[in-house]
């Protein structure tokens, strides 16, 4: 014999969170505003995500480093992309502040090849590429990073003689930084990063900004030396 569920009972049970993910912050990390995206099984095709759709904390490692844990369904769009960029102290946090565009508008030709060759050898050992482009230097490092991956960052050290002398990593490859689908665990370069401060970060499709957010970095922690030892 069949049993029917009422009308309540089934909406109950369609708008039930697993607590897991209605705390993705557990486990120590500084949470910062937003919820879990869904995975992508239960998204409508061509779905527009908002902001408050993602969110983005923290991993503290023992040894003081800081990874940026984005929660964001990454592998739904065509070359994704995400940039970072420092703020500076007095600097104010509005929607002037553009991203660089860097997939679609600097990676191109021989940036191309530079990005790919370093995230291929980056497997056995780590290499660093400089390039220049619109009188931009900037340096295309591949590493191992803590999933054990080949990966590749692009990093934008301070510019003397820009207007705004700003820090900038960009990561253009996200499948080498993804846990799975819709989780992405970023290492920041340092040491341009290493000191507390906040962070303009971008979420980018093809060149087009989907979402960003403006949020405190920690920076790296130092380690607590035992007086006795």
């Amino acid at each position: 014999m069949k049993t029917l569920l009422s009308l309540p009972v089934l909406a109950a049970l369609l708008l039930w969170v697993d607590p897991a993910f209605a705390q993705p912050g557990s486990g120590g990390a500084d949470v910062l505003p937003g919820r879990h995206a869904p995975a992508l099984e239960d998204q409508p095709r061509g779905a527009s995500w908002r902001a408050q759709d993602s969110y983005v904390d923290f991993i503290h490692e023992p040894n003081g480093r800081v990874l940026l844990r984005i929660h964001y369904p990454w592998s739904a769009h065509a070359r994704p992309s995400v940039e970072i960029r420092r703020l500076s102290d007095d600097e104010k946090d509005t929607g002037e502040i553009r991203s660089m565009g860097f997939a679609a508008r600097v990676m191109k030709g021989d940036v191309t090849t530079a990005v790919y060759q370093c995230r291929n050898r980056s497997a056995e050992t780590p290499v660093v590429r400089k390039l220049k482009r619109d009188g931009q230097e900037f340096e295309v490092v591949g590493a191992k990073n803590r999933l054990g991956s080949g990966s590749v960052c692009v990093v934008f050290p301070p510019q003397p003689d820009a207007k705004n002398p700003a820090v900038w990593a960009v990561y253009p490859l996200l499948a080498d930084w993804a846990i799975d689908r819709d989780t992405l665990v970023l290492e920041l370069p340092e040491p341009y990063f290493a000191e507390r401060g906040r962070i303009r970060v971008w979420f980018l499709r093809e060149g087009e900004v989907l979402w960003w957010k403006t949020v405190p970095w920690p920076g790296r922690a130092e380690r607590k030396v035992d007086s006795r030892q």
